[in-house]
């Protein structure tokens, strides 16, 4: 498989078409092969004026996928809008060709919840779960996993410092917390489960710190 790129986004690029395409060896090239590898995959960004022209091909040995985003007032994004802009593009001309759709949506290579927690504290939950199901195409499983998983690491801190007040000794606090954290252990970078997090879960993990 050949990505030919004319853009610096490789990183981005190579690992949002792995995601796809997992058993697949993947050369990223900015120089046009003589010879094409399928699947052949495109990937251009052009300046017109104060417009970005963000276009996407895909071709196999049997079919043809593409599409093109031109957006107005390109003067106005960050290179970090245009790589997320690049992404979607290219998401969704891989969801059209493969039929999949990927939980995590755009999001490679980041801490998801470590992402999600400075949206929040930025701009808010509700921004933090709106940006991620509408710009960064986050399944509404997922987005509820990184919400509850922020809400539990916010609930760990506070119930630590509640302990080393109560205990004022860091190593009787830390084999407390511990001890009663045992069940339900989270951290900003692996969420607790791939699965669904239920409510009653997330209950009886508060109920599991806070009783004594």
């Amino acid at each position: 498989m050949t990505i030919y790129i004319n853009n610096q986004f490789h990183y981005e690029t190579e690992n949002l078409v792995r995601l796809f395409f997992p058993n697949d060896k993947i050369a990223v090239v900015k120089e046009k092969p003589t010879v094409k590898e399928f699947p052949f995959i495109t990937v251009f960004i052009e300046n017109t004026g104060n417009s970005i022209r963000i276009s996407v091909n895909i071709e196999t040995e049997t079919r043809t996928e593409n599409d093109v985003k031109l957006i107005e007032d390109g003067s106005m994004l960050t290179e970090k809008d245009i790589e997320r802009e690049m992404a979607v593009c290219l998401y969704g001309v891989l969801v059209r060709l493969t039929g999949k759709t990927q939980p995590w949506g755009i999001l490679t290579g980041v801490r998801p919840i470590k992402l999600f927690r400075r949206l929040a504290e930025e701009n808010g939950t509700a921004h933090a779960c709106e940006y991620f199901s509408e710009k960064l195409l986050v399944s509404s499983e997922k987005v509820r996993l990184s919400e509850l998983n922020m809400m539990i690491d916010s609930l760990q801190l506070e119930f630590r410092q509640n302990l080393l007040y109560e205990t004022n000794n860091t190593d009787n606090a830390d084999r407390l917390f511990y001890s009663k954290t045992t069940v339900l252990k989270t951290s900003s970078a692996v969420p607790v489960t791939e699965a669904f997090f239920p409510d009653s879960l997330f209950r009886a993990y508060v109920s599991t710190c806070f009783d004594a």
